[in-house]
């Protein structure tokens, strides 16, 4: 797997958008709706992977597919709350593999060719995991789309 490191050294995790997505970032040629793009956010729990992927999509122009949108439905149905009070059932994994399965179907086939895509995704060295990042990279692969992996980092907020 190929990998691009965003490494932010900010001392709070809000820093990290006001640096990123700053008014002289705004104004930079670089900064602009991109087209037939896949932009793939993955970092721990609560690094801002949403609300970076929600900052970028605003100024570029692209979609955002966030790994709970996909989750929160059958994690809600379930009462799982994402603690180790019950263990998720196997039935729900199932389940929302069928729903990133849908959504991923539905984007390689999207009728736009132009359109693009910001990915957020917790991810480990699970085999599951590493499937669905070659998944999603084979995906952009086929519809001849930039792929760009993206590790958010962010040191602990100041007390």
């Amino acid at each position: 797997m190929r990998w691009k490191i965003l490494h932010n050294s900010a001392k709070s995790a809000n820093c990290t958008l006001r640096r990123a997505l700053s008014n002289d970032v705004e104004s930079s040629p670089i900064v602009a709706k991109l087209s037939n793009t896949f932009i793939y956010l993955i970092g721990v729990p609560a690094v801002g992977k949403y609300t970076t992927a929600k900052a970028i999509a605003e100024r570029i122009g692209a979609r955002v597919v966030d790994n709970q949108l996909i989750n929160f439905p059958i994690f809600f149905l379930s009462g799982y709350d994402g603690t180790d009070r019950f263990s998720f059932p196997k039935e729900g994994a199932r389940a929302i593999e069928k729903i990133r399965s849908a959504i991923l179907t539905f984007i390689r086939e999207h009728p736009d060719p132009e359109a693009s895509f910001i990915f957020t995704n917790v991810l480990d060295t699970s085999a599951s995991d590493k499937r669905l990042f070659r998944r999603i990279e084979l995906i952009a692969k086929k519809r001849g789309a930039l792929f760009v992996p993206v590790w958010l980092r962010c040191s602990a907020c100041p007390r």
